[in-house]
């Protein structure tokens, strides 16, 4: 019979991601309206040009910018559901997107004669800014994520197809890791009557490898 826990799986999983964009939308603008603040409505308005300008001349800026920070992140795979439970792997690609992303504004504000100009300061300050918010709502809802049934939707599903003491090692941290991005299904080994006994879930001999496979919803096959 095949295994009716992938579907309910990607489907849950694609919800989370939805809600983790839309997470991500959320903070953004939120990370540039309080730079607006900072910069101009705090004393550090004095540093540079004593400009004071309104939230409304900013605010078309600020959703452009949300958008491109959001495509960029999205091209860097942050949305895609194998990573999300990878909070060192997203935190660095945060990072790494936000030079692009600060980058491409500075450069755009040289190029392009706006109207009222960018701050080169308030740039600065949503470039630390920005990314630090960002990395701090993600892992307060991994940390959720993890309290939650919905951790099982983003693991990738594990069989492990041979078996030695890699294979075990490498499974104990899998089962053992609370926040780790893999689920052990089982493992593939020998023939029926050469069975080890572990801790996870005996699927079958070698030779039913092909009909276990084709029968049980699986991300990633372990040659052991």
């Amino acid at each position: 019979m095949r295994d009716q826990h992938a579907p309910r799986s990607r489907e849950l999983g694609q919800q989370i991601v939805a809600v983790t964009f839309a997470g991500d939308i959320v903070v953004i603008f939120f990370a540039l309206l309080l730079t607006f603040y900072i910069r101009f409505q705090t004393p550090i308005r004095e540093w540079g040009i004593n400009s004071r300008p309104e939230l409304s001349d900013y605010l078309g800026y600020i959703i452009l910018a949300s958008v491109v920070y959001v495509g960029m992140l999205g091209y860097g795979g942050v949305y895609d559901h194998r990573n999300l439970l990878k909070l060192r792997l997203v935190t660095a690609r945060i990072l790494k997107w936000s030079v692009a992303w600060i980058g491409l504004i500075l450069l755009a504000s040289f190029l392009v004669k706006f109207e009222p100009p960018v701050s080169r300061i308030y740039c600065v300050m949503a470039w630390v800014i920005t990314p630090g918010l960002l990395v701090v709502w993600r892992s307060a809802f991994q940390l959720l994520l993890i309290r939650t049934s919905a951790l099982s939707a983003l693991r990738q599903r594990v069989v492990f197809a041979g078996w030695n003491q890699h294979s075990a090692h490498l499974a104990r941290n899998f089962i053992h890791s609370s926040g780790s991005g893999y689920e052990v299904i089982g493992y593939i080994h020998g023939h029926a009557d050469e069975r080890t006994e572990i801790s996870i879930p005996y699927l079958g001999s070698i030779e039913e490898a092909e009909r276990i496979i084709s029968s049980v919803a699986i991300d990633i096959l372990i040659l052991g």
